[in-house]
C-alpha cells in the first residue's frame, strides 16, 4: 500500500512535492524577463530624454552668451540707433548662429530698450536690456553759463 502525503490539506505525492518546490515555473521565469525588460527599457528612454534636455540647455546657453556679448558691444562701437540690426555670429566662432536686434525707445530720455534674438539650428533665445546713449540726448539749459 502507497502511502499518502498531504500538503496544505491537499493528498499530493511525495516525488510532486518535491521536484515542485525547488525551481521556478516557466511562467514565473518568463515573468521575471518581462519585467527586466520593461525596466530596462524605461531607463533608457530616461536617458535618452536627459541627453536631449542637456543638448538643448547648451545651445540656449550658447545663444544667451553670444547675446550678450552683443548687448556689450551695443553702444561702444556705434550709437544705439545706428547698430544694424541683423548679422551672424562669424566674428565670435559661431558662424551658424545669426542674430536680430530690435531697438526701442525707453521711456526717459537718451534709453532705448534694446532685444537681442539669437537663432541657431536647433534652439532661438531673446535676451533684452535697457541702455544709455549720450549721444541721442537734447542738450537744454545754460549748460553753467550765467
Amino acid at each position: 500500500m502507497r502511502r499518502l502525503q498531504v500538503v496544505n490539506g491537499l493528498p499530493v505525492t511525495g516525488s510532486l512535492t518535491m521536484r515542485s518546490r525547488r525551481a521556478f515555473t516557466l511562467v514565473e521565469a518568463m515573468v521575471a524577463v518581462i519585467l527586466c525588460g520593461v525596466g530596462v527599457v524605461a531607463a533608457m528612454q530616461a536617458l535618452a530624454s536627459l541627453q536631449k534636455t542637456n543638448i538643448n540647455a547648451v545651445h540656449s546657453e550658447r545663444l544667451l552668451r553670444l547675446a550678450a556679448n552683443k548687448i556689450e558691444e551695443i553702444g561702444v562701437t556705434s550709437p544705439v540707433t545706428e547698430t544694424p540690426t541683423d548679422g551672424d555670429f562669424a566674428d565670435d566662432g559661431a558662424p551658424d548662429a545669426s542674430y536680430n536686434i530690435d531697438v526701442q525707445p525707453g521711456t526717459v530720455e537718451g534709453t532705448f530698450v534694446v532685444t537681442i534674438t539669437a537663432t541657431d539650428t536647433v534652439s532661438q533665445q531673446s535676451l533684452s536690456t535697457i541702455v544709455f546713449d549720450s549721444s541721442s540726448t537734447s542738450t537744454t539749459g545754460t549748460g553753467g553759463q550765467q
